[in-house]
C-alpha cells in the first residue's frame, strides 16, 4: 500500500472476529515505524487524531494507522455494543486487523477509551506491540466517579467546546448513544467486577511505555496514571503537559507530537 504525505488512504478490512465485516482505518505517512492510533469512546480516527495524521513531523517519522473501532466512525453499522468485555473485544479487533494487514510489529498510541484498549492489546500481544503511548488511561472504574458521570450523561450538560467538535463528525443522537452506551457498560463493570477493566493486564506489559497526563485534565484523575506507571513491567517514561486537558494531543498538538517522536528515538 502506497504511503504519501498528501493523501490519506482509507479502506475497510475484514477481521476474523468482526461479525460486522470489517474495521475502517486511515493510513498515511512515509516513516518505517508503524504507529496505530486508538480513539476515545465518542470518537473516530480522523476526528480524534487529525493534528497527528496531518503533522509533517509525524508523517516523516511514522506509517500511521488510525482505526475506527467497531461501532464507531465509519465502522458503523452496527451500533456500538457495550455488553460483555467490550474493551477486550476492541483490543482483539485491532489485533486481528493488524494481522490481516500482515503487519507483524507495530506501536500503539491510545487516548482515553483507546488508551485502555491499548493497555489490553499490549498485554495480549507482546509479540506485536513494540511500544505503547497512553494518555487519559484507566485500568479500573470507580463508583464515586461513575455517579458523577451519570449526572452529566445528557449532551445538554457537555462542555460546548467538546460537543461542537463531536458534531463535526457525528449527529448529536449518535454521539449521545455512544456516551450513554458506555455509561451503561461501565456501570455494569462497577456492579459486577468492582470496576476492574485490566488491572492484571497492566502488570503484563513489557514493552517501553510512555504515559502522558494533562495537568488540567478534569476527567482522568492522576491516581489512574500513577497506577499504570507503578505497575507496567517494562520501562516507563512519563510526561506532563502543564496546559493539557483531557484531549492534550489536540490542545498541545505540537508539544505532543515532538514528545512522541522523542520517545521513539529513545527506545530504539
Amino acid at each position: 500500500m502506497q504511503n504519501t504525505a498528501s493523501a490519506i488512504i482509507s479502506t475497510s478490512k475484514a477481521c476474523e472476529n468482526d461479525a460486522a465485516g470489517g474495521l475502517y482505518y486511515y493510513r498515511v505517512g512515509r516513516g518505517n515505524d508503524v504507529l496505530v492510533f486508538l480513539h476515545g469512546v465518542v470518537g473516530a480516527g480522523m476526528l480524534d487524531f487529525a493534528p497527528q495524521l496531518q503533522s509533517q513531523l509525524m508523517l516523516d517519522q511514522f506509517d500511521m494507522i488510525a482505526i475506527d473501532l467497531r461501532g464507531c466512525g465509519k465502522s458503523r453499522p452496527p451500533e456500538k455494543d457495550f455488553s460483555g468485555d467490550f474493551y477486550r473485544t476492541d483490543a482483539a479487533d485491532v489485533a486481528s486487523l493488524m494481522d490481516s494487514l500482515k503487519i507483524r510489529q507495530y506501536s500503539v498510541a491510545g487516548w482515553s477509551y483507546g488508551a485502555t484498549v491499548g493497555l489490553i492489546l499490549a498485554a495480549m500481544r507482546p509479540d506485536a506491540v513494540q511500544a505503547l503511548m497512553v494518555w487519559g488511561p484507566i485500568a479500573y472504574l470507580e463508583r464515586k466517579i461513575m455517579d458523577k458521570v451519570v449526572k452529566r450523561e445528557h449532551h445538554s450538560t457537555w462542555n460546548p467546546r467538546i460537543l461542537n467538535r463531536l458534531v463535526t463528525f457525528y449527529a448529536v443522537d449518535v454521539a449521545q448513544s455512544l456516551w450513554s452506551g458506555w455509561i451503561r457498560g461501565a456501570t455494569r463493570l462497577v456492579d459486577e467486577r468492582d470496576g476492574d477493566i485490566c488491572r492484571d493486564d497492566v502488570a503484563m506489559i513489557e514493552c517501553p511505555t510512555l504515559v502522558m497526563h494533562g495537568c488540567r485534565d478534569p476527567l482522568n484523575a492522576v491516581h489512574h496514571v500513577e497506577f499504570i506507571k507503578a505497575n507496567v513491567r517494562g520501562p516507563v517514561a512519563y510526561h506532563e503537559f502543564d496546559e493539557g486537558r483531557h484531549e492534550m494531543h489536540l490542545d498541545c498538538a505540537d508539544e505532543f507530537n515532538r514528545k512522541v517522536v522523542e520517545f521513539f528515538k529513545n527506545v530504539r
